[in-house]
């Protein structure tokens, strides 16, 4: 067990305490267990890449070092996420290996994508929403849930909704692809007929340098 001194202000995350089945993390006045067997990305870490984690968005954790992505609510509820460590496991080794991919099951996504209430996305959804044999969405998807979040069609609401899903889709926040991936390139690419997962991996692997 290792206990780490607290010195960061009540609205930073700060890891408290290391365990040999966990840690703690200390958010807005509430500590929080982290359980390595229902997030195995956290199990063979080192105690300085636990320790660099940021608030993102008010409600999402992001490790840079380890490139995780949790909600607070994942954090409080993993059963409701599903996110144990065999049912990722199902999902398949081409699947882990993504720069960016789900974090819960294709099902569960398709629900959680009806909850931007824009009569244009969700006309769209069925047409745009594609998912390989893997279980991972085209990048033709992703690129067109991410033009969603980005501008919403003019309706700042409608953007604001398609981030929320994005953020709770994927295992990368919104924030982490746009700074990757340049919007005009995702607005062509999500029309696309050719496979384009090369390009988009191509992207999520730097920064954007304009």
């Amino acid at each position: 067990m290792k206990s780490l001194k607290r010195g960061k202000s009540i609205s930073e995350p700060e890891i408290t305490n290391i365990t040999q089945h966990g840690f703690w993390i200390f958010l807005n006045g509430k500590e929080y267990f982290i359980a390595f067997d229902q997030f195995p990305w956290f199990k063979r870490a080192r105690i300085n890449e636990l320790s660099n984690v940021q608030l993102c968005h008010g409600s999402h954790l992001y490790w840079p070092d380890l490139d995780v992505d949790l909600s607070v609510d994942i954090i409080e509820h993993p059963d409701h996420y599903k996110l144990v460590a065999n049912e990722v496991q199902e999902i398949g080794t081409e699947y882990q290996q993504r720069l960016i991919k789900l974090r819960i099951p294709p099902d569960d996504a398709q629900k959680i994508l009806r909850m931007v209430n824009h009569r244009k996305y969700l006309d769209a959804l069925e047409s745009h929403w594609k998912i390989f044999e893997d279980g991972h969405p085209q990048a033709q998807s992703i690129c067109w849930l991410f033009c969603w979040a980005k501008a919403g069609v003019k309706s700042k609401r409608a953007a604001q909704e398609a981030r929320d899903v994005f953020n709770r889709l994927f295992d990368k926040p919104f924030e982490w692809f746009d700074r990757r991936v340049p919007h005009n390139w995702a607005r062509d690419a999500r029309y696309k007929k050719d496979n384009i997962e090369a390009e988009l991996e191509h992207y999520l692997k730097k920064l954007k340098t304009d």
